[in-house]
């Protein structure tokens, strides 16, 4: 029974957590907190299924988890309106689990029965390949969101906001319900105005020009 060893294992770690002087206060919570996430995390349940104890894992899993998990986001990507709910309850969920795994690796390995990470130079390589997994998330949910970009287009929007120097084009106003055409700005504070709407930017771009054209009016009558 590989998969109620497995479970055996982490419910004792999690009261090893609970009991344990190494950590305490509020990082013995968060430690509580993100380690019974893992239950959800779909590694850690391919590696109840087939090997039960951590410790029974081959080497390559982690590797062959993340390489597989990057390939299903790019198919996402590239086709994601065939399923566009599944595609992106699969990109949120991929994420929401990597994080957990990288809250557990950064926090839990210092802990005497979890034991430190194989390799730290392995592990800034995955961490790489997670930031990777990021990208082609928010790619695939930019898609789906603004259909008239391509893959590419999406994975360079993403790369643009991972980056904070740019963001994406925006979609109809839903009040307005009007078509507009996607705009773009330099503005410093693009991603409040995203957060704010773009139609408050029109109305802004409204005041202004009542503003101007003012300004106007009373030059010339001074100097007319």
């Amino acid at each position: 029974m590989r998969f109620i060893d497995g479970l055996v294992e982490w419910c004792s770690d999690l009261v090893k957590i609970y009991r344990t002087n190494e950590v305490r206060g509020l990082e013995k919570v968060f430690d509580l907190v993100i380690f019974a996430l893992m239950i959800a995390a779909i590694s850690q349940l391919l590696q109840f299924f087939f090997w039960g104890r951590r410790d029974r894992a081959p080497k390559w899993f982690v590797e062959t988890y993340v390489f597989v998990a990057i390939v299903v986001l790019i198919c996402f990507l590239f086709w994601p309106n065939r399923l566009s709910g599944v595609s992106a309850f699969v990109a949120c969920y991929l994420l929401a689990s990597t994080l957990v795994v990288l809250f557990n690796v950064l926090f839990l390995t210092k802990l005497s029965f979890i034991g430190p990470v194989a390799s730290n130079e392995r592990t800034l390589l995955l961490f790489l390949l997670n930031i990777a997994q990021a990208v082609l998330t928010f790619a695939i949910l930019y898609r789906l969101t603004l259909p008239n970009l391509t893959a590419w287009e999406a994975i360079f929007k993403s790369l643009l906001v991972f980056g904070t120097i740019g963001y994406p084009p925006v979609g109809p106003t839903l009040s307005s319900g009007s078509k507009s055409q996607p705009t773009s700005s330099s503005s410093p504070c693009s991603c409040l105005s995203l957060l704010a709407g773009w139609e408050t930017n029109e109305k802004r771009g409204v005041v202004a020009r009542g503003a101007g054209s003012t300004i106007a009016e009373l030059n010339v009558k001074l100097h007319g």
